[in-house]
């Protein structure tokens, strides 16, 4: 019965919280859409991802945003769907080709870190965390799992031990704030001009890259002194590993995970040559059209055309037990909903707006800067990050010249801020991935994770906002 009335709850907020009276500025289609958001929020949580994502999608095409058609189209279009397939299936191969936990060995058995299992985590994250500024999140993520579960496995770790999901959810910090760093594609670009454009000034990217990169390497190494000190993790498993052992029966790079592991090589290669190559010279030009989200799928095209010992090197068939569908299902329907409270025509925005024009004039110098990183990690959690920041930019900046407050520094801070999004499933597209990832539970990632979002906060409030006003 408790099950039932869970899902009843969910499902009156999908269908019914749309009939109540607009609040302020949201419209009827508004509180449509915040309904199936909150209906979303409160079944994945408390029941599971997959029924209620397709009935999320299904709400969102009887409501008065989109049709039905627009509705399907637009979760499975949804290109972080496309790149998600195609990521899974290079993990596959490298999962099935047993260079994952190849990889995982040939990390444990290196001198500087064998038998330091805090500093073999410390290197595992930072290592992941630097990748992600190439490749983005997905991808690393992705692979930064499938190791760490394979070293977890030969540790003696198992689901229900702290260092399991806190762990995950360290790989997963690695990731999504690493791919932050870079500020030439995507979200972050894109606000970065809207930056400059409300400034009427250049954008330092040095600034934001040393503060963006400096800023997560301190999260990364606090949260391995978390798990140690205040979760207090058993990092004793990981000394019991006989190394010389390992070192002698462990699991061998293959031919195929050479293979896979070039082909992560080629992917860097075009997102370096396509991320500062100069503009204007054909064959760059060419492979921009390619784009990142696509450049797995053409390696996924070359490596099932290209055969070894009489096969393809990747098989969708074999790969898809390797499929994550939690992930799957609740990108599809996440994103689009998130995305949807963002639009004019439902309200959301000037509503948020209204608010925040009075909080803000009542603070001014410091308290005003940790005001703005508050509303703005807790808004980037409930709206699409993009949104958020263009909602930020112009009503914030707007007080930096009164307040005497450094208007570059500030711009890069709710830049930064917006992209730490991952407490609830719509937040972003790799809050979506976290919550969908099936070795976690609901629990672990508001309990753990809620620590690591108040952890953040605290780092840029009390150390990365006052030492780079002192350096920018």
């Amino acid at each position: 019965m408790i099950y039932y009335l869970k899902c009843f709850i969910g499902i009156a907020l999908m269908f019914g919280f749309g009939y109540l009276p607009p609040i302020g500025a949201i419209t009827e289609t508004g509180m449509q859409i915040v309904g199936i958001f909150l209906g979303l929020i409160w079944l994945w949580s408390t029941v599971e991802v997959i029924w209620p994502s397709i009935l999320g999608i299904i709400a969102l095409g009887m409501s008065d945003y989109c049709s039905m058609t627009d509705a399907i189209k637009n979760a499975l279009g949804e290109s972080t769907i496309w790149q998600l397939f195609m990521v899974m299936v290079l993990i596959g191969g490298i999962n099935e080709s047993g260079c994952g936990a190849a990889m995982g060995q040939w990390i444990l058995t290196r001198k500087f870190v064998r038998g330091k299992p805090v500093l073999f985590l410390w290197f595992f994250f930072v290592g992941f965390m630097t990748l992600s500024v190439f490749i983005g999140f997905l991808a690393t993520a992705m692979l930064g799992w499938s190791i760490l579960y394979n070293v977890m496995e030969q540790a003696g770790y198992k689901k229900g031990d702290k260092f399991y999901p806190l762990a995950t959810i360290g790989v997963y910090l690695a990731a999504s704030i690493g791919s932050t760093v870079l500020p030439f594609k995507g979200v972050k670009l894109s606000l970065l001009k809207a930056f400059s454009d409300v400034a009427n000034a250049p954008i330092d990217y040095i600034g934001y890259m040393l503060f963006t990169y400096s800023t997560t390497l301190l999260i990364m190494t606090l949260w391995v002194i978390v798990m140690l000190y205040v979760f207090r993790v058993d990092f004793s498993k990981m000394k019991n590993i006989d190394f010389d052992q390992l070192e002698r029966d462990g699991t061998k790079f293959t031919t195929q995970g050479k293979i896979y592991m070039g082909a992560f090589g080629v992917i860097i290669l075009y997102i370096l040559v396509t991320s500062f190559g100069p503009k204007g010279v054909p064959l760059i030009d060419y492979l921009n059209r390619i784009t990142t989200a696509s450049i797995f799928a053409v390696m996924v095209v070359i490596l099932s055309v290209v055969k070894y010992q009489g096969e393809p090197l990747i098989s969708f068939k074999k790969m898809t037990k390797y499929f994550e569908w939690n992930g799957v299902f609740i990108c599809a329907s996440a994103i689009q909903i998130a995305s949807a409270l963002t639009k004019d025509v439902c309200g959301v925005i000037p509503f948020i707006t209204e608010i925040l024009n009075p909080i803000f004039s009542g603070f001014n110098g410091y308290m005003f800067i940790v005001v703005v990183i508050v509303i703005a990690m807790i808004l980037t959690n409930v709206a699409n990050n993009m949104a958020v920041g263009l909602l930020l930019l112009p009503i914030v900046l707007s007080f930096t010249a009164t307040l005497n407050l450094d208007i570059n520094l500030v711009g890069i801070v709710i830049v930064y801020t917006v992209q730490i999004a991952f407490m609830l499933p719509g937040a972003s597209a790799p809050a979506a991935v976290l919550h969908g990832n099936e070795k976690l539970t609901p629990i672990e990632i508001y309990k753990y994770g809620g620590f690591a979002f108040v952890m953040i906060g605290i780092v840029i409030v009390f150390i990365s906002y006052p030492l780079f006003s002192l350096i920018l």
